[in-house]
């Protein structure tokens, strides 16, 4: 990455000599990508988020259901 060289005036003032990039987005973790979706009131998005998880949650517990009853034998 370019680093930013700060502009100095004639005071002796520095300008911009702690900016920083802001990020590319690729690193949006799942909490803050929801925030959003209430700030934004995108219910339809929440709602597939939340049926997503709970899918994923009924999945998972069908297969531990299905070990344990195929090994329990």
């Amino acid at each position: 990455m370019d680093k930013v060289t700060p502009y100095r005036t004639r005071t002796g003032i520095e300008i911009g000599k702690y900016y920083q990039r802001p990020s590319n987005g690729r690193n949006i973790s799942f909490d803050m990508e929801i925030i959003q979706m209430s700030l934004l009131n995108d219910m339809g998005s929440i709602r597939r988020e939340k049926l997503k998880s709970v899918g994923l949650v009924a999945s998972v517990s069908a297969f531990l259901f299905l070990v344990i009853y195929l090994t329990k034998g």
